[in-house]
Formats: C-alpha cells, structure tokens, sequence
C-alpha cells in the first residue's frame, strides 16, 4: 500500500521533533512504568491564546525535587509541550540541593539570569514577593483559572502564596503532620495502640506510653527502643510549630509585628521537647545521628514518629512486612489540638521570558484531570486539589491505613497551623541553631534561658519589616 508523499512527509517531520524534543529533556528514571494515556483536548482549553504554537524558544526550569520525585512533573512537563509548543527546547534544572537552592536562585535573579518557571516553598514566598521577585498571579488567573480555583484548592495553602492581597504562587500540594506508630512494638510491650479513630489522647497520655515503650532490650544498660521521635527543632521552629500552638504559644505576633518567643507557653512547650530528650530519655534525637534518626521508625527503634503524610509511602516500601504499623491523629496540648501543615507552589520569576507559557504550565499541571492524578500517586502526596485526595495512596496502602485521609488531611484542614513566615524568615530561622541548639541538641541550656537570648534578635529580624 502506498501512501501519498505529503503525508509521508508529515510523518517524518513527525517524527522528527519528538524524537528531538524527547532528547532536550533529561528523562528522570523510572518514567515509563507511570505513563499513561495520551490524549488531551483542544488548545483553547489549556492556554491563553497568546503564544504562537510554533514559537522556537528555550523555556528553563529549576527545581529543588529529586529525580524520583520529578518523574510526576517530568510526565505533565512532556505532555504539554509535546500538545502545544512542539518546537519548544526544555532545559531543566532539578534536585538542586534544598539550601544551596535558596541561595541559587536569588543570586540567579538578582543577575538578570531569569528562569521561566521555579518551585516555591510557603516559608520563602513572602520573601521573595517583597523583594519583588515573583511575577504576581491575578491577572493571568482572571483570565483563565485554573479548574476548581479557589474552591477546590486548600485554603491553607492558596492563602500561603500571598502577600498584600496578590497570589504569587499556586500550591501543588498540601502536606500536614500526623503520628506513625509502630503496633508490633506497642503489642510485645504490652502498651494500647493511641486512638486511631479520634483525638482523645493527650501529651501527657502519649508521654506515658513512651516511657512504658523505652526499653533496654538485651540488658546492656543501653536503650535499645524508644517511645517516640519528636519533630527535629531544626529549622526556625516550624517543625515544632504545632506542639507549640498546642500548649498556647506563639513565636510572633503578627499585628503588633512583635517577637513572642518568651510566652511561658511558648516556653512550657520548647521545654516539653527538650524534657522528652534529656529528662524522660524517651525520644533519641540526641543519641542518633542525623542519618540514623531518618531511619529509626523504619528499622524499628522508635515506637512512635511524628511524620508527614508522605512518610507513608516511604514506610511502606521500606517496612515491608516486617513490622505492623499504622497512623494515629496528633496528641491534644494543655490548650488545643493542633498539627503542622505546609506546602510547596509553582511560581513565575519576575522577568522570566516566557511567562505566559508558564502559567499555562502551571495551570495544566496543577488542575488538568488528566494529570494530576499522577502528581498524587507518584509523590505520594494530598495534591492541591481537594477533590483529588484519593490519588496520594495507592489502593493497598489505603487498605492498610484506613483512617489515613482522616488522620492528615481531615484533621489537618480542621487543625492544621503553621508560623507566620513574614519576608525575611529566612534570616531568622538561619539563627535558630545558635540560640537552640543547646536546647535541642546538646540540651545544655533550658528553654526559657535560651529563647530569652533569642528574643532579641528576632525582634531585629522583625523590624527590618517595611
């Protein structure tokens, strides 16, 4: 059968610029056990009318996600241009390490050498939106949303990506902070699992069961297995956020623009941490090292662990059937119930060449039912999109971890907080080892001693504040 020359030619040319655009994209392993379906609907659809389909151009990526974590953008990325600007080169700069990242890219900026689309965490937008460097969202959203914006979108994390009233980012997922435990530990112990149905447990109810849980197993005079691992106080503090908020307390006072780091519950609180260290002896985030302390709940030393929602992913693969474990809400504090909740968005630099690609990017990947699913199940993670919730596990760890949707994205859109992350957080949370650390690591200084010498200086933070 012969087929006429014209459309021989056309597949060729085909043929040609996929081949072509498949080469300026670094293929993250793994990528083609994900694939799916390649189908996607008019143009009309997915971008704003305003970019020449056929435009030759270089559009540059960078990102702090590791290769495994970037197949699931690496998939949408593909689809996208492949659908709409074929003749588009791709440069992309992933697995930036995460604080060399935050240095990178403003330097990159501040040199006029602009990328067209970044990653953006909620603890830097404000930062970086006050110093002018992120290209504000409004009017492309007024324009064409994207699908289910705002209503489908977690509130806690649209809000994240604004500063004075403009939307600089929008979020791709919504990450809250709940408790792993390990139930073949809690039995040989002889300890009652905590309520995984409901918050009717305390700190002091978990405090307990972690004493009973410490134990020296062969007799040696040396703790083999520990009750629980606390959130690291590294970091500025948001990791312990949430154990703060449940005692009361507060880092700053928003309005007043005023440090709040001596609040006697803020200080009951840091004490709590540090006591389960040193005093009680139940948490060994003072006797492992950083590398050991990543794996302690996976290889079986720590009873319970407070996590992530992602965690499980990583637990499941990792446990196997070596161990029965489940998920349980946060313990309730002397004043509320509280857990730690966050994300990450994708954002255009101001001054990025092609930033009306990038939106439709960003739309495209952050609510085209046909990709975002894959963001949920490769990631693991609760995507942005509310109603897609059921894609951050796959159907057997669902089976496994029923009250998993409960446990973190349920309670954590009830009782979800996170630190007021004001422009220039950065530089606050770079002092905190030097203040805390004695708390935390060393355990050489008490909370109120060492949060009194820390006040001061985040109040100068502060009042760099216009």
């Amino acid at each position: 059968m012969k087929f006429p020359k014209v459309l021989v030619s056309l597949l060729i040319c085909f043929l040609v610029v996929t081949i072509g655009y498949a080469q300026q994209i670094p293929v993250p392993k793994g990528v083609e056990q994900y694939k799916g379906k390649d189908w996607e609907p008019e143009r009309h659809i997915w971008t704003l009318g305003t970019v020449d389909p056929n435009i030759k151009t270089t559009f540059r990526i960078i990102s702090w996600e590791g290769e495994f974590e970037f197949i699931k953008w690496f998939l949408g990325i593909e689809r996208f241009f492949k659908h709409y600007y074929p003749n588009v080169k791709v440069e992309i700069n992933w697995g930036v390490d995460w604080d060399i990242y935050w240095t990178k890219l403003p330097t990159m900026l501040a040199a006029g050498d602009v990328p067209d689309l970044i990653w953006m965490h909620d603890t830097r937008n404000q930062t970086f939106a006050a110093k002018g460097m992120l290209l504000p969202l409004d009017d492309y959203i007024k324009k064409l949303p994207p699908l289910g914006w705002p209503y489908d979108f977690y509130p806690s994390q649209v809000l994240s990506f604004q500063y004075e009233g403009k939307q600089y980012g929008i979020p791709y997922d919504f990450a809250p902070g709940g408790f792993y435990f390990n139930k073949t530990m809690f039995d040989k112990a002889g300890v009652s699992y905590p309520p995984e149905w409901s918050t009717d447990w305390t700190f002091d109810d978990m405090l307990e069961k972690a004493k009973r849980l410490t134990r020296d197993i062969n007799g040696d005079g040396k703790i083999d297995e520990y009750g629980v691992q606390m959130v690291s106080g590294s970091r500025g503090g948001w990791k312990i956020y949430w154990i703060i908020k449940s005692f009361g307390g507060e880092f700053f006072d928003k309005k007043a623009k005023k440090a709040t780091l001596t609040n006697p519950k803020t200080v009951q609180a840091s004490q709590f941490i540090a006591d389960c260290q040193f005093k009680w002896k139940v948490d060994p985030s003072p006797v492992l090292s950083a590398t050991d302390l990543q794996r302690a709940f996976v290889s079986g030393k720590v009873a319970m662990q407070s996590s992530l929602n992602d965690e499980a992913f990583g637990i499941d693969k990792v446990v196997g059937d070596k161990f029965e474990w489940g998920v349980c809400p946060n313990p309730k504090g002397p004043v509320r119930r509280a857990q730690f909740i966050g994300g990450s968005a994708l954002a255009i630099p101001k001054g990025a060449k092609n930033a009306n690609i990038a939106y439709e990017l960003i739309r495209y990947m952050l609510s085209n039912p046909e990709v975002i699913p894959t963001n949920g199940r490769v990631g693991s993670q609760f995507v942005s999109r509310k109603s897609f919730y059921p894609y951050a596990l796959n159907e057997n760890l669902y089976k496994k971890i029923p009250n998993y949707y409960y446990v973190f994205a349920e309670l954590g859109s009830k009782d979800g907080v996170m630190p007021w992350y004001f422009p220039g957080y950065a530089e606050y949370e770079a002092l905190w080892s030097k203040y805390m650390d004695p708390v935390f690591v060393t355990g050489k200084m008490n909370a109120k001693e060492a949060l009194s010498k820390y006040q001061s200086e985040a109040q100068r933070v502060l009042d760099q504040i216009k």
